[in-house]
Parts: C-alpha cells; sequence; structure tokens
C-alpha cells in the first residue's frame, strides 16, 4: 500500500486550519475554500512522504469527518443519493476507560513511542508474541520505524475488547457511522493517482465503476485481512467499489493486540496488517 502520497490540500488543512478548530463555522467555511481553490487550480500534485504527529491525529479524525458530513456541498445533480449530513453521526470506539490499568499502560506506551525507546518496548512485549501470524519470541525480533510510527497512530484511534473477559484489547477500531447497519469500521485514506479506477469487485478484469484522482475516501477495515491486493472504498460522493493497494495511501498498516496478564499487567499480544 502507498503511504507516501497525499493531495495538497489534505496536507495543508492537516497543518492550518486544523491544528486550534476554535470555530466550527469557520473551519468549514476553510475547508471548502481550500477543495474548492484545489479543484480551480486544476489536480493536486504529488508530495513526498509525511508523517503524522501524535498530537495532530486526533484533528484529522475530526477534520475528515467534517469533510465527509458535509459531502453534499459538492455534489452533482449525477451522483448517487446521499443521506443528509444532519442526520449522519460518526463515532470512534474507544473502551480504555473501562479499565484503568489499560489506560495507564497506553499512556506509557504513548511516551515510549513519542521518544521512540526501544527498551521500553521490549519490556512491554509478550515473552512469545505474534506478528502477522507468525509467533516470535521477542528477543529475535526487532521495532522499525513503521512500526513505532503506527503505533503512535493507533493509540489515539480508539480500540476496543475484542473478548468477554476483557483481557484482550485491539486498536484501532476505527470509525463508524450511525446510519450503517452493521458495525462495520473504515479509516479514511486517499486515492492517489490520475483517473484510478474504482471497481466492482476486487479483481483487475471487473467493471470500472467510477474513477477518481488524488481523492479523500473511506477505507473499510475487513473482518480478516486480505491479501488479494484490493482494498474496498467510498468515495467522497457515494460509490462503493474497489482499488488496488498501490493506489491508497494511508497512514496507519498494522493493528495491535494488547493481553492483560495474570498478574493485572498488560503486554503487546500480537501486530497484525489491518488491511
Amino acid at each position: 500500500m502507498n503511504n507516501d502520497r497525499k493531495p495538497d490540500w489534505y496536507k495543508e488543512l492537516k497543518g492550518g486550519p486544523m491544528k486550534q478548530p476554535q470555530d466550527e463555522e469557520e473551519l468549514i467555511y476553510k475547508i471548502k475554500q481550500s477543495i474548492y481553490q484545489s479543484r480551480k487550480e486544476g489536480s493536486p500534485k504529488i508530495r513526498r512522504p509525511f508523517r503524522i504527529k501524535t498530537f495532530t491525529v486526533a484533528a484529522v479524525l475530526v477534520f475528515t469527518a467534517v469533510l465527509f458530513n458535509f459531502q453534499q456541498f459538492w455534489l452533482g445533480k449525477n451522483e448517487p443519493p446521499v443521506q443528509s449530513s444532519t442526520q449522519i453521526e460518526v463515532k470512534m470506539k474507544d473502551e480504555s476507560n473501562q479499565d484503568q490499568s489499560l489506560k495507564q499502560f497506553m499512556d506509557e506506551l504513548n511516551q515510549y513511542t513519542s521518544l521512540k525507546n526501544k527498551n521500553d518496548l521490549y519490556r512491554v512485549l509478550d515473552e512469545e508474541f505474534v506478528f502477522k501470524g507468525e509467533q516470535y519470541s521477542k528477543n529475535e525480533w526487532k521495532f522499525d520505524d513503521d512500526i513505532f510510527h503506527d503505533l503512535q497512530v493507533a493509540l489515539v484511534m480508539g480500540g476496543e475488547f475484542v473478548n468477554d473477559t476483557k483481557t484482550l484489547y485491539k486498536i484501532p477500531s476505527g470509525l463508524a457511522e450511525s446510519n450503517q447497519l452493521k458495525q462495520e469500521r473504515y479509516l479514511y485514506a486517499t486515492v492517489v493517482g490520475e483517473e484510478t479506477k474504482i471497481l466492482t469487485q476486487p479483481k483487475p478484469d471487473s467493471r470500472v465503476l467510477y474513477r477518481v484522482s488524488n481523492e479523500t475516501v473511506k477505507a473499510w477495515i475487513p473482518e480478516k485481512v486480505n491479501n488479494d491486493g484490493y482494498i474496498k472504498i467510498t468515495t467522497m460522493n457515494g460509490y462503493t467499489g474497489y482499488v488496488k493497494e498501490d493506489h491508497v495511501s494511508i497512514d496507519i498498516q498494522h493493528s495491535f493486540i494488547f493481553e492483560k496478564q495474570n498478574d493485572g499487567m498488560w503486554k503487546i499480544k500480537s501486530i497484525d496488517s489491518i488491511w
């Protein structure tokens, strides 16, 4: 998956009006103004790689939620119908407050990742942990920059318990909307490239549903990791289909599961690919 390129307006908003969104109406106006200007000037250019800092991640989520909820501002007459934005509530699930020891553990992880303190991260790895389906001893495995980055981002994106005894906790949980019949989750991403094909099925010979150029979309989190090379996405104006992984730019690639030990301490039990 491509996580190196974003359209100009996306990066500029992350570094500008979303730092301190004091006034919601002014924020929405700036978002609309920025997108209108970028479309007026032509397709966005592709920029060099960048990383999200922890203190901006939550702001990015708010920005993208506002952007999608006000999508009708830009809809054309021939676009598919979209439910009124005033009726849709975007939710980020976060159950960490249900266990204070978990909350403390996640706060400590946030400090470790900010400082890139590998020794402390190794200390909180389970002795026998799982990475992408393979079991490792923590002494034979190394943290790289991508894992540091993804853990740092995931810690502020919400999470949920994944067993009845609440001893396993997974991050990130992703976003959900109030109008969804089932609790499907998604993260925001960008489809990069000019006239990128959105297909009806995750197959190269399937019908082209729509085309987009450097557009922010919802990337749906699968129930289990897919290896077919495609990601299910929904565009700003309501088209849902599949895009090849290398055309999807997203700020996080991995999910993490924490496990509560018999002594009440938490450990990182597994790391897996989201997609």
